[in-house]
């Protein structure tokens, strides 16, 4: 495995050969393109590219030495409900980007109520983790059928040995393989978006901070993350039609294939957004989002930034009339 506190050359280095040949020889490896968990909780688009390179590197190998072996990509898009490091990872998130701007709150999560809370919670909540997959690629990006064969855009089999090919020779161009690698991350960034399965906890957490930052004046994503969670209550009815205006743009969004949704989603709102209620950081001391006596409220506006930020990406908007 990648331990990325090592940054010397030889280190680096040793680390792309071994990569590389551990594909050449056939073994199965497992790249996670964004380095790390994803701090935000966004969808990883800007990915690295380093190790991902070797894939380009095994494939011109295997065929500068006659094998006819294909090196294949398959993008896997994991979901769920919580993340147990959520608070932590948002933080580093919020201090990195903010700077001075960001202030730290005091953890109170380590009080022995807190700890009580969380292992009630554990054994009495279910939180499933749901796993999509993207279609199949060569290391060029290029679609693949059945048979493995590498298709244009017309959906015509190609030879993929051209593309390493200078004066009828298969060779090495670390500039024009960079390139192909880059291509291959948008390829891996665009399943990512396209095959991420919608969860009815990422639709109420993205309705509700929408919410959040209509009812503030202010602009600023850390004046808004420090206001007083006590201020913010929308009563259930205003909350279900806000949810229901996402919700039919998420539908839309599926429909063109730009997005997925589970295949049991309920069609009936107030049921996803209770289920969305239930299931939203199920674990944490402080719920991002609760309903108590006809009105939703958050006890974290990080933790509720956090989970809303999975569906960041795709231009939602109350603003926006439901298509």
């Amino acid at each position: 495995r990648l331990d990325r506190r090592k940054k010397n050359a030889i280190y680096m280095q040793t680390l792309k050969s071994m990569s590389s040949l551990s594909i050449q020889k056939g073994v199965n490896t497992i790249f996670f393109p964004g380095g790390t968990r994803s701090r935000s909780g966004h969808i990883d688009q800007q990915l690295k590219l380093g190790l991902l390179s070797t894939c380009l590197d095994a494939q011109r190998s295997l065929l500068q030495s006659g094998s006819q072996k294909k090196v294949f990509i398959v993008p896997v898009i994991l979901n769920y409900h919580f993340v147990l490091e959520a608070k932590y990872l948002i933080d580093q998130h919020l201090s990195r980007k903010g700077k001075e701007k960001y202030l730290r709150t005091k953890d109170k999560s380590n009080s022995w109520r807190s700890k009580l809370k969380f292992i009630y919670n554990l054994f009495s909540t279910d939180s499933e983790v749901l796993t999509s997959f993207g279609p199949p690629t060569d290391v060029f990006g290029n679609e693949v059928n059945s048979n493995g064969e590498s298709l244009n855009k017309e959906g015509k089999p190609i030879d993929i040995s051209e593309y390493f090919m200078r004066n009828g020779l298969i060779v090495q161009d670390e500039q024009r393989e960079f390139i192909y690698t880059r291509f291959l991350g948008e390829k891996i960034s665009d399943s990512f978006k396209r095959y991420n399965v919608v969860l009815s906890s990422d639709i109420v957490a993205f309705t509700a901070f929408q919410l959040l930052l209509q009812s503030t004046e202010d602009t600023d994503l850390f004046a808004v993350l420090r206001s007083p969670e006590e201020d913010f209550q929308v009563e259930w009815s205003a909350f279900i039609d806000a949810l229901e205006n996402i919700f039919k743009q998420v539908m839309a969004l599926a429909k063109r294939n730009e997005i997925k949704v589970q295949e049991e989603f309920k069609t009936d709102i107030a049921d996803i957004a209770l289920e969305g209620l239930n299931k939203l950081g199920s674990y944490h001391a402080k719920k991002p989002l609760y309903l108590k006596s006809g009105y939703v409220y958050s006890s974290n506006f990080k933790l509720l930034y956090y989970y809303h930020n999975r569906l960041d990406i795709y231009d939602l908007s109350l603003k926006r009339s439901a298509e």
